[in-house]
């Protein structure tokens, strides 16, 4: 990984499990007063799914691993987000070489059975300004769903 110019990792949530997410909780990992923008995803279980009725899903995925890709993603994400931020593209307003962003990340996974309706991925993410949040938010979701090494049966 790269060194960025604003780091707040130590900050970030990452978790994957079998247990239930709390989503509100997910959410509220990201507090902080600096940070007016919060934007989440949530991604459940959808049946039917292609016109295919889903009795569940099962994800597997090695923790460790997942972990490991989660925090390059949050990593990654405030390269890219943070950098915009320091030349007054992320926002309108923002004044040319004004300082970056903090951008907070929460990225929640969910492994085991689960059946329709319930919560399988929850992404948050945290900026001082809303535009920031969001495009960082749906980059995020964007990344793990092309990069987590996590895997899925439909049943």
């Amino acid at each position: 990984m790269s060194e960025h110019p604003v780091t707040v990792a130590d900050r970030d949530d990452l978790w994957v499990g079998e247990d239930v997410i709390d989503v509100g909780r997910v959410a509220g990992t990201l507090e902080d007063e600096s940070l007016g923008g919060v934007a989440v995803f949530i991604g459940r279980v959808r049946s039917p799914n292609h016109g295919k009725t889903v009795a569940y899903l099962e994800y597997e995925g090695y923790d460790a691993m997942v972990l490991t890709v989660m925090a390059s993603i949050a990593a990654d994400l405030r390269a890219a987000h943070t950098g915009a931020a320091q030349t007054g593209a992320a926002h309108p307003g923002a004044s040319h070489g004004a300082a970056p962003d903090p951008l907070l990340v929460a990225i929640h996974h969910r492994l085991g059975r689960l059946r329709p309706g319930e919560v399988s991925l929850v992404v948050a993410v945290a900026s001082a300004h809303r535009a920031t949040a969001l495009a960082a938010c749906a980059a995020a979701v964007e990344d793990v769903k092309r990069g987590l090494p996590i895997w899925k049966l439909e049943v």
